[in-house]
């Protein structure tokens, strides 16, 4: 009997299924949106992307449960926070952080 997606996300549980979209989604697609030759803006250029994906994802769950799933009601403000924080730290290179980035190298 094959296992298809349906039985597989019976089995998992929509929680389950939520965390591996989103943990497939939001460390992995910024380098695949930072190698789009047409996207030009370079300091900001891989966020965005990510951010749409997740924002689709929850529109999704809005139009499919007219509700947010509570993985992105708990995991959106912490990767949104942590984004600003990484472009914080890559646009204004405080000296302590380069110092303590030039250790780790």
């Amino acid at each position: 009997m094959p296992d298809d997606s349906s039985t597989t996300s019976q089995r998992l549980g929509t929680t389950t299924v939520q965390l591996v979209g989103h943990a497939d989604c939001a460390p992995l697609t910024p380098a695949a949106f930072a190698r789009f030759p047409f996207i030009t803006f370079t300091a900001l250029r891989w966020y965005p992307g990510v951010d749409a994906l997740l924002l689709l994802a929850v529109a999704q769950d809005l139009w499919a449960g007219r509700r947010v799933h509570r993985v992105y009601a708990i995991s959106l403000p912490l990767v949104v926070s942590g984004q600003i924080a990484a472009m914080w730290l890559y646009l204004a290179r405080p000296t302590w952080w380069v110092e303590f980035a030039q250790h780790l190298f």
